[in-house]
């Protein structure tokens, strides 16, 4: 039998780590570029910030969506579940 409290521990797993709360906040207000993320989160390195989009998405808390076009644009935003 499945533990119904996996969801909600995986859960804050992930937002319990470093940065991850500020990258929440940095896209509560819509969608964000890296660049303004990285600007709403003093002292996070582009590395980390990567990952923790990366791990994000993974989870379904995120989105990435890339526009084509010179230049191309990424965004970030939020899921619902986020």
């Amino acid at each position: 039998m499945a533990d119904p409290c996996e969801p909600f521990e995986a859960a804050m797993r992930l937002l319990g780590r470093r940065w991850t709360g500020g990258v929440v906040r940095a896209m509560l207000g819509g969608a964000r570029r890296f660049g303004e993320i990285r600007a709403h989160v003093p002292g996070i390195t582009d590395a980390v910030l990567t990952t923790r989009l990366r791990e994000l998405c993974a989870a379904g808390l995120a989105t990435r969506e890339v526009t084509a076009g010179p230049p191309v644009r990424v965004d970030y935003r939020l899921t619902p579940a986020g």
